[in-house]
């Protein structure tokens, strides 16, 4: 090997070096602008920056949502709750065959939803929230966290049906939201402005909760076919 060809490897062996480390170590100075107080609801780039977030690819969106620890260890359970509701990527539910699908690549790649999953009281927290959220089915991006999108509630109630946050099915859970998906049962049935894809969430929530309602046949028949039932989701 001649010396000015080794020079060239070297040279190209110190440049990829240099760019792994950049990535690995790449900091992104979006979340040095502050998220709010302890119950503050992390804002994501899609919000602040819509521009920005419609020219990302989908791998660049996913990096985009890495929370930093330091942001996601101040916040109260109840802000981490609030906050998967604005979750960017809830949109990705309806691109896989399965619907849960996505919320186990979500969860697997969000350290705000592990970090949440991992609370003490996030099973309580995660009840209260659901009990107090509603669909608008007119809106197509959630500007509150009350009233949402069709796709941050099923999005929401299929993570709660995954089992992937500890303590949903234990006897108080259990109770408060065998009511609550009982009651959005019934005024999603009552409205034309829901199809029978609305209860598939709820229904699974059912199943695999133990909430112990009872569905018509053609939706629980609809929920297994479009979700997992093969354990993925069990610890």
């Amino acid at each position: 090997m001649t010396k000015k060809i080794y020079m060239i490897l070297l040279a190209m062996a110190l440049a990829t070096a240099c760019a792994k480390d950049y990535t690995e170590n790449y900091h992104d100075p979006f979340w040095d602008s502050g998220q709010g107080g302890e119950n503050d609801p992390i804002v994501f780039l899609n919000e602040t920056d819509p521009a920005a977030w419609l020219k990302l690819e989908f791998e660049d969106r996913f990096n985009a949502c890495e929370v930093p620890g330091t942001i996601l260890q101040a916040k109260s359970t109840y802000a981490l709750g609030l906050s998967i509701l604005h979750y960017p990527m809830n949109g990705i539910l309806y691109a896989y065959n399965y619907l849960d699908m996505p919320v186990k690549m979500v969860y697997d790649r969000s350290p705000l939803h592990q970090t949440l999953a991992h609370r003490e009281d996030a099973a309580a927290t995660l009840v209260d929230i659901f009990d107090m959220t509603s669909i608008d089915p007119m809106i197509f991006s959630s500007k509150d966290y009350m009233t949402l999108c069709l796709n941050d509630e099923l999005f929401l109630e299929l993570f709660l049906g995954t089992g992937l946050v500890p303590g949903l099915d234990s006897r108080v859970n259990k109770e408060r939201l065998k009511a609550t998906v009982s009651r959005k049962m019934d005024e999603r049935r009552k409205d034309a402005s829901f199809s029978d894809i609305s209860l598939i969430p709820l229904a699974y929530m059912n199943e695999r909760l133990g909430l112990g309602l009872k569905f018509d046949d053609n939706i629980v028949e609809m929920m297994h076919l479009f979700t997992l039932r093969d354990g993925l989701f069990n610890k």
